[in-house]
């Protein structure tokens, strides 16, 4: 709940002040109080579904193996941990090689 005064959203006793006398946040706490009220007095209802929900979802989500139906996302996970190990082994030789060539710089 979002209050409308800047010295409101201060935590502690400057807050509580400031709450206990502006008017407009005792208002907007008041209406965040009873909004609470009415959705939890909601809680226990249950809404059906609108007809073709189930169509429209089953038809957007990407195709799936019937036999494996975790492949894709199985394959898609193996190509980024192959592509993490990738970017891993060029930054390794990227150091090595760099130091390397630190090491064997002639002195002087």
């Amino acid at each position: 709940m979002t209050l409308p005064c800047r010295i409101a959203a201060l935590p502690g006793r400057p807050g509580d002040r400031h709450r206990a006398r502006c008017l407009r946040c005792q208002a907007r706490i008041a209406r965040g109080r009873t909004l609470e009220r009415a959705l939890r007095s909601m809680r226990a209802e249950v809404v059906p579904a609108p007809a073709g929900l189930h169509r429209g979802v089953l038809r957007r989500l990407p195709r799936q193996d019937a036999l494996q139906p975790r492949r894709r996302v199985v394959l898609r996970t193996l190509a980024r941990q192959a592509a993490a190990a990738g970017v891993t082994a060029a930054t390794g030789a990227a150091v090595l090689t760099g130091v390397v060539r630190w090491r064997s710089r002639p002195l002087g």
